[in-house]
């Protein structure tokens, strides 16, 4: 049996979306707090420096070196902070046991913003002026991004990111302490369409379909689709707009499909985007779908709308194809010790589609970035700062989980590109 719209809204709290890292922050969720590993309610953002998991080692002496972490662990946005939460908390641990940073211990400290631009921006003041943290992992979303940058230039913390928000030009003005994910709307597009053109090669027309409420799927279609498309020979039949806020997808659903498109362009966030689908196979129509990146749910689209999905193309920054290697295999059983470590009885489910590869890499890269830099928990916070941002200047051919990673001339974080399609419940590789 196929999940209902009506079943589909009471996945809500599951299926608040990534990229968007992507969407722009508004109101966001209600509870707020700080916790090393996991979110506690408060009456507003707090930070706790205890340490995470594993911050506690022998040799390690002296204050410690900390770094910030903030991300949604509360409110329907909770299952990504849930999902990636685990990946710092690694890098801490791997890091203390092995003479953490210059024989100082690393500690986590923690700050919940679930899509929300003002508790960010409170949350990024106490790690910068309380708990003086050397370093910033986060924010998640593209709305606390545009509240979170500018302001790294006043503290002077080097931040980087868990996913690729913000990373559109113009979304945001970037400075020198901003290390951002070397993507952008147009690139995460033009992968997922050029793979559409593969499986689909027949299909000509197509009528674009998005939020225009959202700040980042504004862009897309508004900037994104208009270029890409006709470049590769599409003609856009129509475009056709809704509200973040909709619910009632008939009257565009039967626009879409007297459209006489043989194709749709796709730019939503959940549960918009899946309410649309549902609502055209309700109506019998069947038209093969490419999305901007921007329906990263969890769990998986595919798992929650089952044969709805089917076809349906997205760029994504992981394949399962991918767990085959014994690198990446490696890694997925440790991670997976991690959550059992903290829940023996948890059900997990399909790791990689939240960004923790990339947040760990991330992490990573600025533990390697601290001790390169020569600094200790007692090098002055300022000093240890601006170190630490040149040494991420300097970072090439770090070993990624998935792919050698390096930070470019222009600051931007390497990251990794896969495009996949939907069939039978879950993301596959596009056959070749």
């Amino acid at each position: 049996m196929r999940p209902t719209v009506q079943a589909l809204r009471g996945l809500l709290p599951a299926l608040a979306l990534i990229l968007s890292a992507c969407a722009s922050g508004g109101g966001g969720g209600t509870a707020s707090g700080a916790a090393p590993l996991a979110a506690k309610p408060a009456e507003a953002p707090a930070a706790n420096p205890a340490p995470a998991q594993g911050q506690a080692a022998g040799g390690l002496s002296g204050p410690p070196v900390r770094i910030g972490f903030i991300a949604p662990l509360s409110g329907p946005v909770a299952p990504y902070g849930a999902a990636l939460k685990y990946a710092p908390a690694l890098v801490v641990k791997e890091t203390n046991a092995t003479g953490g940073i210059n024989g100082s211990p690393l500690e986590l400290v923690t700050i919940d913003s679930p899509n929300n631009p003002n508790q960010t921006v409170t949350g990024l003041r106490r790690l910068a002026n309380e708990d003086r943290v050397v370093a910033l992992l986060g924010p998640y979303y593209t709305g606390e991004m545009q509240a979170a940058v500018p302001m790294l230039k006043e503290l002077k913390l080097p931040l980087l990111p868990l996913t690729p928000a913000a990373t559109h030009p113009g979304v945001v003005e970037l400075n020198e302490w901003a290390f951002l994910a070397d993507s952008s709307e147009e690139r995460t597009v033009s992968i997922a369409l050029d793979a559409f053109q593969k499986v689909y090669p027949n299909v000509r027309r197509i009528v674009v379909v998005g939020d225009s409420q959202t700040a980042v799927t504004a862009v897309t279609l508004r900037d994104v689709w208009p270029k890409v498309l006709p470049e590769r020979g599409y003609e856009i039949v129509d475009t056709i707009t809704f509200q973040f806020s909709t619910s009632d997808f008939s009257p565009i659903a039967t626009r879409i499909r007297a459209s006489g498109a043989e194709g749709i362009a796709l730019s939503a966030l959940s549960p918009a985007a899946p309410s649309l689908l549902q609502e055209l196979e309700r109506q019998g129509t069947r038209l093969p779908v490419v999305t901007s990146a921007h329906l990263h749910t969890v769990p998986p689209l595919p798992k929650i709308l089952g044969k709805t999905a089917d076809g349906m193309i997205q760029t994504f920054f992981y394949s399962p194809a991918l767990a085959d290697q014994p690198r990446v295999r490696e890694w997925l059983t440790k991670y997976e010790a991690e959550i059992r470590a903290e829940n023996p009885s948890a059900d997990i489910g399909d790791i990689g589609f939240a960004c923790e590869i990339q947040t760990y890499d991330d992490a990573s890269i600025l533990v390697q970035a601290m001790r390169n830099a020569g600094i200790n928990g007692s090098t002055p916070v300022a000093e240890a700062r601006e170190r630490t941002r040149q040494a991420l200047m300097n970072l090439k051919n770090f070993p990624g989980v998935l792919q050698p990673k390096e930070i470019t001339a222009e600051g931007r974080v390497t990251w990794d590109f896969y495009p996949l399609i939907a069939q039978d419940g879950a993301w596959r590789p596009i056959p070749q």
